[in-house]
């Protein structure tokens, strides 16, 4: 089952909790939600790239830019770090038990994971050039600034993503490029709250 959450986007507080998340119930949340002055006078709203959010923003939240949020962007990177992960342990004895070491943070990786992710980091698996793959998105939230724009960099970072051809990864890729609009604006808003 799934519902829709409204959340005011810096104190985080839930505004409003709507029953699944198809167009017609996004819909009539925004309006049991908001007055229509307040639909009118938003400017920004964060979400995933659920098509549903993203016309039930565009009919009701006209003047609402859609962002897709930075949480999201790394979740569809981490599930291609996976899903790479398991096609090639079956290979690689290497990288058993290696899942969490990939996708934690380093910073709260226990010594063993540590290790483990150390090995896998530095070598030729399409995992490792998965893993470096994620690090250089989330690079691009501190990079953008008025002389390197952000398209400028989504564009060059696909572009270079691409030439490791690995499918997982390409699929993401291009789910980004086709919502590169609110990618984008990703990347412009982290500037402005960082």
């Amino acid at each position: 089952k799934y519902v829709t959450v409204i959340s005011h986007p810096h104190s985080g507080v839930v505004l409003d909790v709507g029953e699944d998340r198809d167009g017609k119930s996004v819909e009539e949340l925004l309006t049991k939600t908001f007055t229509s002055q307040q639909r009118e006078a938003m400017n920004t709203v964060s979400m995933d790239m659920w098509q549903a959010y993203i016309n039930s923003v565009k009919n009701k939240l006209p003047n609402a830019e859609i962002v897709h949020d930075r949480f999201h962007l790394v979740a569809y990177l981490n599930k291609s770090i996976d899903q790479v992960r398991r096609r090639e342990v079956k290979d690689n004895e290497e990288l058993i038990n290696s899942r969490f070491s990939l996708l934690k943070n380093e910073e709260n990786m226990t010594e063993k994971q540590k290790e483990k992710f150390e090995l896998i980091k530095s070598s030729n698996f399409e995992v490792s050039k998965v893993w470096h793959i994620r690090e250089n998105f989330k690079s691009l939230f501190d990079c953008y600034n008025e002389e390197r724009t952000a398209k400028e960099l989504l564009l060059n970072w696909a572009k270079d993503s691409f030439m490791n051809n690995i499918r997982e990864v390409n699929k993401v890729i291009l789910m980004f490029l086709s919502h590169s609009k609110g990618v984008i604006n990703a990347l412009r808003s982290e500037e402005h709250t960082s």
